[in-house]
């Protein structure tokens, strides 16, 4: 059984093994569920960009903040280690956590848009034939260096997630190395475990099963 019919088997609640199976009443539920799909795929776009200025915004404030404090005259020292570049790690610690949890939103956001485009592309023949799932290949268009290209906005999310990622650890790091002059690799490490610990725990408490 192809991918199609098995789908449509799960869909329809029964096993489907060629279109001459499927009922004028069932026609109907699959282009009614087309229509469904189309909706909810379009409402996850809109929750994706809206996630998107969320974790920027958050991201934005955690970005400023170290620049902040860089910026007082006078340290604040409670205790030797609570430092300028203590407090600036903690605020890149939580930098990371965001940008972590960021790039997982993209990729869940990005797994679900996909699970609906999927089901769209099974679907959409019994309504309007293969429209959406056949594009226009590349040299039927004209591309340019300065005009469209097929590119995916979500993946540039993901890269750039992980970019901020790696700056938030770069930074992370070299405030550590800062906090004390008497323990600057061991602070650095402490850093680095506590990052890779955190973003490891909440990694394992939200992937779906």
């Amino acid at each position: 059984m192809s991918n199609k019919y098995k789908y449509l088997s799960k869909l329809l609640g029964r096993n489907v093994n060629s279109d001459k199976d499927i009922s004028k009443y069932e026609v109907k539920v699959i282009k009614n569920a087309l229509a469904k799909a189309w909706e909810i795929r379009n409402f996850e776009i809109q929750l994706y960009w809206k996630r998107a200025l969320y974790f920027w915004g958050f991201i934005a404030l955690a970005f400023y903040a170290p620049i902040s404090i860089l910026k007082l005259k006078q340290d604040f020292i409670v205790y030797p280690l609570f430092n300028k570049f203590f407090f600036i790690t903690i605020i890149c610690i939580l930098g990371c956590f965001l940008s972590f949890a960021w790039y997982l939103a993209n990729r869940g956001s990005k797994y679900w848009q996909e699970n609906w485009e999927r089901w769209i592309n099974i679907l959409e023949e019994y309504k309007y034939g293969k429209l959406y799932s056949t594009p226009f290949e590349q040299e039927d268009m004209t591309i340019s260096k300065l005009g469209a290209g097929r590119f995916s906005l979500s993946r540039i999310n993901i890269i750039i997630s992980l970019i901020i990622i790696f700056v938030w650890g770069v930074a992370a790091l070299f405030s550590a190395f800062n906090i004390c002059s008497a323990h600057k690799f061991c602070m650095s490490i402490i850093t680095l475990l506590v990052m890779f610990l955190l973003n490891l725990l909440f990694y394992y408490n939200v992937r779906g099963h």
